[in-house]
């Protein structure tokens, strides 16, 4: 496998710059396209065009194609993922568009100094030895202030600060009046009996119910085929999914509980030839179980050598239109079996073919 070798660049003419196309540019529409019917011809006219690839030296890139088309196809014809997609990708436009706009700096605006206003000067002052050495005619009307007159100073301590002396000796003796003696005991308080109230048992509260994710629901293709991607899928029990170079893996299959569910419409009831690409190691005694509704199909499962996928192709005839649900599980492996599944899809066959 050439290392080099870029299916979006060769066959759908992105340029990725080793980032994946966003779901638009890998269906070739114009950015938050909102018509369903061009969505689905363009999803539909890429699919056809990755379809012819398949059996050539590069067909091993068509199967992660193939499904990243109808991941993007379903995702822009469902209002609410189109409405949150639509959104992280406006996000990222704005993101980009401000890292690429040019920065413009600003020099502070220059600070008035303050202005301080100058002391002003006291007139000087005639110190009073001098006023007595001057003659009148030499003194200034402003030197000379008015004298009050002064009533004559009494001998001794002022009243005020006797009463104030005798107001906290009377304090003082008061405090150790309280302290000296005794206080009379008062009664204690009488007991009351103390009657113990039962107490409600708490309820126990309901778990919140947690909102149920909304199914996608995978819709027939125009050729009338059914791609079953893993990325989509609803996974039960042990069932994980892993994603190696090209291919995504669900692993976790020996449980019976282990289900993987799909959500799909038919438009119109068909024959199909279910195709199951997996890889196995050991199940010796197990076989794949699929169910649609009441109808089950049962396959062995085969063993492969490491790296190694093997295809299992059956006929099976869905009689009935509408949204239903595929189920896929594993019955009776060993423990120690390891199998993977690598795709599940439905290609339409004539009506003539039989089971």
């Amino acid at each position: 496998m050439s290392t080099t070798f870029d299916p979006y660049l060769e066959w759908l003419g992105l340029t990725t710059n080793g980032h994946a196309p966003n779901h638009y540019q890998l269906l070739g529409l114009t950015e938050f396209e909102g018509n369903p019917a061009a969505i689905t011809a363009a999803a539909d006219e890429r699919m056809a065009e990755i379809r012819k690839r398949q059996a050539g030296p590069r067909g091993q890139y068509t199967h992660k194609l193939l499904n990243e088309i109808t991941v993007a196809k379903l995702c822009l014809l469902n209002e609410r993922t189109k409405a949150k997609y639509d959104a992280q990708l406006a996000r990222e436009r704005a993101v980009a568009q401000a890292a690429l706009a040019p920065q413009v700096y600003y020099e502070p605006e220059p600070t008035a100094p303050d202005i301080v206003a100058p002391d002003i000067a006291a007139p000087p002052q005639t110190p009073p030895s001098a006023l007595s050495r001057k003659s009148p005619a030499a003194i200034k009307p402003w030197q000379v202030a008015p004298v009050a007159d002064e009533e004559p100073v009494q001998g001794g301590a002022p009243a005020w600060l006797f009463a104030v002396a005798a107001l906290a000796a009377l304090v003082v003796l008061a405090a150790l009046a309280a302290y000296l003696i005794p206080q009379p005991k008062r009664d204690a308080p009488l007991l009351t009996k103390q009657v113990d109230t039962p107490i409600a048992p708490l309820k126990e509260q309901e778990p919140e119910s947690q909102p149920e994710t909304e199914a996608i629901v995978i819709t027939q293709e125009g050729n009338g085929d059914l791609n079953l991607p893993l990325s989509v899928a609803e996974l039960a029990g042990e069932l994980a999914r892993e994603t190696t170079g090209d291919k995504t893996l669900l692993h976790g299959w020996q449980h019976e509980r282990s289900v993987a569910r799909w959500h799909f419409k038919l438009v119109r009831p068909a024959v199909f030839q279910v195709k199951i690409v997996y890889q196995a190691t050991r199940p010796v005694g197990g076989v794949w179980e699929l169910r649609v509704g009441e109808h089950t199909k049962s396959r062995e499962i085969a063993s492969t050598e490491a790296d190694e996928s093997y295809v299992d192709e059956f006929i099976w005839k869905i009689t009935r239109g509408g949204e239903q649900v595929l189920e896929l599980s594993a019955h009776g492996l060993p423990a120690d079996a390891q199998v993977a599944l690598e795709s599940l899809r439905l290609q339409k066959v004539d009506l003539g073919q039989q089971e």
